[in-house]
């Protein structure tokens, strides 16, 4: 009987042995990945998919672009609201472009995982930020002034430009990152002459805001911006906003839906100079009237993120 239970017991751990799963050696460039070089970036990840992996050791170069850039970031921008919304386009940036150049290096299966790592020559993307930073800096300029426009175009094209000043600043500062020898003075000295000319403009100066009976509840909203700009409720007044709306209504599972059609005109002198269309939505659980309230938040949503300028259509 003892000699049974020593042989099944025998031939159990046996078989545990064989079904027991063993680990995947993990490689050690996994552990510890390469830091990058003077000349080479580097990215790993681990994921189910060799192309997930891929895209995702994408985001550790990314990382590690804006990592290196955070530092100068501190020491280029002293205002915290400036600092905040360039640092929130430098991940737009990274998000955006094409990482051209890179090669996978390593790769391995572990397990039902798959790990890559992945090189990326910083010449590569620093010329691929450059080419990006040359053009939008052309785009601005073209886009600047006359000195004898209309005082309202030259202040609303002006607002713009500062209006891109987060972008600029962060394809710089990427650039830097990517390559410390880059030449960005020509920019930083763009960017402080476009805000000097800006802001010697807006003050003193006033806008009236008009509204039809639909867009009266963005008023409020529009000429708030208006004045967390500098700009006064008297004075020399260089034109009109002219705010419309329009509603689409609709009642779904209880809720008050309401979709509103945003049309702003900037005229001076009687001759609209810019102008600009979008839609604004809102659900209330109470009524119509307080979702289109509702959509006056959606716009300072919006004037936050894109400007008072470029909502404007400058």
């Amino acid at each position: 009987m003892r000699l049974d239970l020593l042989f099944l017991l025998t031939v159990t751990l046996l078989f545990s042995g064989c079904l027991t799963p063993t680990t995947p050696e993990v490689p050690a460039w996994v552990e510890h990945p390469p830091p990058p070089t003077a000349t080479t970036l580097y990215g790993v990840s681990v994921a189910e998919s060799k192309e997930a992996a891929y895209v995702s050791a994408l985001g550790s170069i990314a990382s590690t672009m804006l990592k290196g850039a955070e530092p100068l970031l501190e020491q280029r921008v002293r205002d915290v609201n400036e600092r905040s919304q360039a640092s929130a386009a430098m991940r737009t940036v990274l998000q955006e472009i094409d990482y051209p150049g890179v090669a996978v290096k390593e790769e391995a299966e572990m397990g039902e995982d798959h790990a890559v790592l992945i090189t990326m020559p910083r010449s590569i993307f620093a010329a691929q930020i450059d080419a990006r930073l040359k053009v939008h800096r052309q785009t601005i300029e073209a886009h600047l002034p006359p000195e004898d426009a209309p005082l309202f175009t030259q202040l609303g094209r002006l607002g713009a430009a500062h209006e891109e000043k987060p972008m600029l600043l962060a394809e710089v500062l990427l650039l830097e990152t990517a390559d410390p020898a880059a030449d960005t003075k020509p920019y930083y000295a763009f960017a402080e002459k476009t805000d000097a000319a800006y802001n010697a403009l807006k003050f003193g100066v006033a806008l009236s805001v008009i509204s039809d009976a639909e867009a009266i509840v963005y008023v409020d909203t529009v000429e708030q911006a208006l004045r967390s700009e500098g700009m006064t409720p008297t004075g020399n007044r260089i034109g009109l906003l002219l705010l419309h709306a329009d509603s689409q209504q609709e009642r779904r599972n209880g809720l008050f839906n309401v979709t509103m059609r945003v049309r702003l005109e900037s005229v001076a002198k009687g001759e609209r100079i810019a102008q600009n269309e979008f839609f604004l939505e809102a659900v209330s659980p109470q009524s119509f009237s307080d979702a289109k309230r509702r959509t006056a938040e959606a716009l300072k949503t919006r004037l936050r993120e894109r400007g008072l300028f470029r909502t404007l259509g400058f």
